[in-house]
């Protein structure tokens, strides 16, 4: 017994509309194709679909139990189409997003929210990974994108580079240095400071600076995370030199941001797995993400005009 998908087709149609002519009109078709096709099923099922009587058409018992199979195979058909339409539209589909601890919990959900307003029907999922597991995260395809400070010297990633900004001085709210326009290093000699941990690689340029001018710091504090570090700024234990999403959305009654000199540098990255090419929802996504970063204070964080690496 061999059906096809246009006998079934017309037969769920009739079923559905209840008549031969609502059934052609719904394919678009005519009503003795739709006669055919329904007498070829018949003939290939062996029994009576149909009983026709005054010119109408009436479903037999067994047309009934067909129907409930071929109802539910067409329905997932139909599931299937609208899903292909809305994964070719941009409107339908998952993403998984994986960013460092300070922006995943801070910044990322605002960007996020507004995607989700563009694309309600894309089921995100955001996680929280220091810079370090996080290129081992994305190099094991557990993402579709992540977002770090680091940019993934891995074979199993490909990086972009987004921005990058200058660190910034985090002091106590009332705190003495909190009067100045600029924080500059020789300025913390005998503050408390508040460092990262010694296996963080964002930790190398602030050592960096430090070390070139021969100032040596009285560290009180180390912690793995930069966003913990504001924390404990706002609790006055001391001062930090750390990247400026790290303090975003931090009151201005805890703690006050200050530009930091000489420079220290931090880029923003976007990491994609290697083995597989970014899908069209996360270049959408990264696309928010951008609009989002040049809205953000430009003298805190500088875009880049032509990032290196940039995909189309």
């Amino acid at each position: 017994m061999k059906v096809n998908a246009r006998q079934l087709e017309a037969f769920v149609s009739v079923m559905r509309c209840g008549s031969v002519t609502g059934a052609a009109e719904m394919l678009n078709v005519s009503q003795p194709a739709i006669s055919q096709q329904l007498k070829s099923l018949e003939g290939i099922c062996g029994f009576k679909l149909f009983e026709r009587k005054h010119g109408r058409v009436y479903p037999t018992s067994e047309a009934e139990t067909l129907f409930a199979e071929a109802d539910r195979m067409f329905t997932g058909l139909e599931k299937i189409a609208r899903v292909a339409e809305g994964i070719r539209d941009r409107n339908w589909g998952k993403l998984t997003i994986a960013a460092f601890p300070a922006m995943a919990s801070r910044f990322l959900p605002r960007v996020v929210s507004e995607y989700c307003q563009v694309r309600p029907d894309v089921r995100v999922t955001v996680e929280s990974r220091r810079s370090r597991s996080l290129i081992d995260w994305v190099a094991a395809n557990n993402v579709d994108i992540g977002i770090g400070l680091l940019s993934g010297e891995h074979p199993g990633v490909t990086s972009e580079e987004l921005f990058r900004m200058s660190g910034v001085c985090a002091v106590p709210r009332n705190h003495h240095l909190s009067r100045l326009k600029s924080v500059h290093a020789r300025d913390l000699v005998r503050e408390p400071f508040i460092s990262l941990g010694r296996d963080d690689r964002s930790r190398f340029g602030v050592d960096k600076v430090f070390d070139n001018l021969g100032v040596t710091r009285r560290i009180q504090i180390e912690t793995e995370q930069s966003e913990a570090a504001c924390a404990f700024v706002a609790y006055g234990a001391g001062v930090s030199v750390v990247d400026p999403f790290s303090t975003y959305e931090f009151d201005d009654r805890e703690i006050a941001v200050l530009p930091f000199k000489p420079r220290v540098e931090f880029r923003l990255w976007a990491l994609f797995p290697s083995s597989r090419t970014p899908s069209h929802l996360a270049r959408d996504f990264l696309s928010i993400f951008k609009s989002a970063l040049e809205r953000l204070d430009q003298n805190t964080i500088t875009p880049r005009t032509s990032p290196k690496g940039a995909a189309d």
